[in-house]
């Protein structure tokens, strides 16, 4: 290290000729009594690109009234490792201390502050890679007069001359020429241009780069004849409302077709422009959020593209409030009222648009909205300045479905009004794919009682999109009623249901049915699932008196799968028996899931089966990489089966084999994992210790990361905790 710290120095006192110092810090005295130092680089000079070797170096003249300036190399890109700077009189020197061994670049800064100066001038160095390099000293495109002569340009390269080439991309544009001069060096020879800005693109090449990273530069040519536009303004200030404008454009030297228009932000869709003839109509949307601008920018080939015009856009942010867009509301005054009886008007705009101020404590949830001679719509919303209520009404006040971007595919839920509705979107006829729910927002039930599941039989797909229902409050009367199965959502669910959370607070009851027959089921969510549900969890109560279960009643498809879900609910059964996640794992497969859930039955009969993942498991199914902490407990005194994990465990040669594998419990959960099973695969489930914990493990479904859209991969935990009691999380847990 001390060698080579000393041929760094022998370096730099030959380039300075001789210099017996070089000196970071500030200078003892000033050269000028002037009160406002000034310290100016020419802007050539703020952006230096050195060669991979080490020692390259450059000389940066200065231009001051004071010696009271230093010079330093920043943190960024490790600079002060491989790049050194110094000061001489009025210059900065700069050198590489290091060889970039690696083939990409690597940049940093000089940083030049001046005593009682404020602001300061940043230089951007990079040292190129050690790969061929082939580029512009400077990349921008080269602008000559329109005059005939002869201009110069700068190459970096390290490859040697006879290895590297320019093409034009246009072979009959004879008006230039382009030869080396040297191996760093290109001479541009243009003639006289009568007519207007003409140009050409020039591709430096070697077949030691490859095509697509070979460096092009245009190369522009001003005409007699100068094309010019002109718009009748520069700028448009538009409120958070919207609106419309029509710009002017004045064309000299140019036809109506020779001139277009970009934006300088391509992702704008809030701004939409249509040309007509020699004018621009600009339409700007409502603006539900935050300020916000973009550059309309008019283009032509004949109009160097430093003396294009540009209009400013700027948009003012909404009001702060909470942002209602009501489609069949135009025009209305509507009465907005909270859970706390308290109401509000509010006026909506000529496009269902309107802002209601915030209350000044703590975020009211607003019940119901109602217009002038209309029903009340439940909205079940917080007020919020950043999630805004949209709804679409029809005929008769009924909500009418909304799809993402009109898709026609995703109906969309942003109120209970919506979620009320019943999942009962029916696809058009020109469409065709997947019907997937999207929620949009949290939603707030505000215990309203709800007496039938929103669907008998789903099978339509649902995305709560990380949302959460709130005030869930379930009561379905199966008395009289034969083979029903029950939950919030749906009796039976056949889709995908994905990313949904119900909260704290809730409850789903089911009282009445008389057949406790192990087909049907109360869960949570749904009472059968014979599809898939990923990423959800349940805090809601769940009681019935059939089999019930925290997420769902009992698992009857080969192809069912719960996948990452998690039940905090108590789960209680007044029969047949109670599981954490389901109760009977008839077919399918449970994985990545856990309970911290109170199971219990409260029937005195004998016979019930209890887990803490599921109570039946059943021919040929698989729990693996599950966990339980929740108690586990019973009323009668004779159990037929009970477990932290399982209950029966009905596994054999002829049905099938089961499979239970990298499971945990903890040991005051229950006594024992559950009922085993000569035919039962897998490596079963061990009591949580410090010697028996989960580690980060795809192949087990214990890995960290989420899962792919269909529910594999094995990776579905944010962390895998660590012993005593820090347990597991899944992807969506924060």
């Amino acid at each position: 290290m001390m060698g080579n710290m000393r041929k760094s120095v022998i370096f730099l006192k030959s380039l300075m000729g001789g210099l017996a110092f070089v000196f970071f810090g500030t200078a003892c005295d000033s050269t000028s009594d002037d009160p406002q130092p000034y310290l100016r680089i020419d802007e050539a000079n703020k952006a230096i690109t050195l060669t991979a070797i080490e020692g390259d170096s450059k000389v940066i003249p200065v231009e001051t009234n004071t010696s009271e300036w230093t010079v330093s190399v920043s943190d960024e890109g490790n600079g002060k490792d491989w790049l050194f700077v110094g000061k001489e009189n009025e210059s900065i020197v700069i050198s590489t201390l290091k060889k970039n061994e690696s083939s990409a670049g690597r940049s940093t800064q000089v940083i030049v502050n001046v005593k009682n100066v404020s602001e300061q001038v940043v230089i951007n160095i990079t040292q190129l890679g050690n790969g061929p390099v082939l580029q512009l000293k400077e990349e921008r495109p080269v602008i000559l007069q329109k005059n005939q002569g002869d201009n110069f340009v700068n190459i970096i390269t390290n490859i040697p001359e006879g290895e590297w080439n320019v093409e034009k991309n246009d072979q009959n544009a004879n008006w230039l020429r382009v030869e080396k001069v040297s191996n760093n060096q290109l001479q541009l020879s243009v003639e006289e241009n009568t007519g207007r800005l003409r140009s050409v693109e020039i591709t430096l090449t070697s077949n030691l780069i490859p095509i697509d990273q070979q460096q092009k530069f245009t190369v522009m040519q001003e005409g007699a004849i100068v094309p010019v536009l002109q718009t009748d303004i520069t700028g448009k200030a538009f409120g958070a409302s919207g609106g419309r404008v029509i710009v002017a454009v004045t064309a000299t030297n140019i036809s109506e077709e020779e001139w277009n228009f970009v934006l300088s932000d391509q992702s704008a869709g809030w701004i939409q422009i249509e040309k007509i003839s020699n004018q621009l109509a600009i339409t700007i949307d409502k603006n539900l959020g935050s300020a916000r601008a973009v550059e309309v920018i008019l283009t032509s080939p004949y109009i160097i593209p430093t003396q294009q015009p540009k209009i400013l856009i700027t948009q003012a942010a909404s009001e702060v409030g909470t942002n209602f867009l009501i489609t069949g509301y135009e025009n209305q005054t509507i009465t907005v009222t909270f859970t706390n009886e308290t109401t509000s008007l509010l006026i909506l705009d000529d496009t269902g648009y309107g802002t209601l101020p915030l209350s000044s404590g703590s975020p009211r949830t607003i019940k119901t909205i109602r217009a002038e001679g209309g029903d009340a719509i439940k909205i079940g919303r917080k007020e919020s300045a950043t999630e805004n209520i949209v709804l679409s009404i029809g005929r008769f006040n009924a909500i009418e479905w909304r799809t993402k971007n009109n898709d026609g595919l995703t109906p969309l839920i942003n109120t209970a009004a919506e979620l009320l509705n019943r999942f009962s979107y029916i696809r058009p006829e020109d469409k065709e794919g997947t019907i997937t729910y999207l929620f949009e927002s949290d939603i707030d039930l505000m215990d309203e009682k709800l007496t039938a599941s929103l669907s008998g039989t789903l099978t339509q797909s649902i995305d709560g999109n990380h949302h959460t229902i709130y005030g869930v409050n379930v009561e379905l009367n199966f008395t009289g009623m034969s083979g029903r199965s029950g939950g919030f959502l749906a009796g039976s669910f056949g889709g995908v249901l994905r990313d949904l959370h119900i909260a704290e607070g809730g409850k789903i009851l089911v009282i009445g049915n008389t057949d406790v027959g192990f087909a049907n089921g109360v869960g949570a969510f749904v009472g059968v699932l014979s599809g898939k549900i990923i990423g959800c969890s349940n805090a809601a109560t769940v009681t019935g008196n059939l089999s019930v279960g925290g997420i769902c009643g009992l698992l009857y498809d080969d192809a069912a799968e719960v996948i990452a879900c998690a039940n905090y609910g108590n789960v209680t059964s007044e029969t047949l028996g109670a599981g954490g996640i389901c109760y009977s794992l008839t077919y399918g497969a449970i994985k990545a899931c856990y309970n911290t859930g109170t199971i219990r039955t409260e029937t005195s009969e004998d016979g019930q089966t209890n887990g803490g993942i599921t109570g039946r498991f059943l021919y040929g199914t698989t729990i693996s990489a599950c966990y339980n902490t929740g108690t586990i407990s019973h009323k009668a005194d004779v159990v037929r089966s009970i477990g932290a994990i399982n209950g029966t465990n009905s596994s054999n040669a002829s049905r099938g084999e089961n499979t239970m594998k990298d499971c945990f419990y903890s040991g005051n959960s229950y006594t024992t994992a559950g009922n085993s099973s000569d035919y039962t695969n897998g490596s079963g489930a061990q009591v949580f210790s410090s010697s028996a914990w989960p580690t980060n493990n795809t192949g087990k479904n214990w890995g960290i990361g989420s899962p792919q859209e269909d529910g594999s991969g094995g990776t579905y935990w944010s962390s895998i905790g660590n012993s005593p009691s820090l347990y597991p999380k899944l992807y969506w847990e924060k």
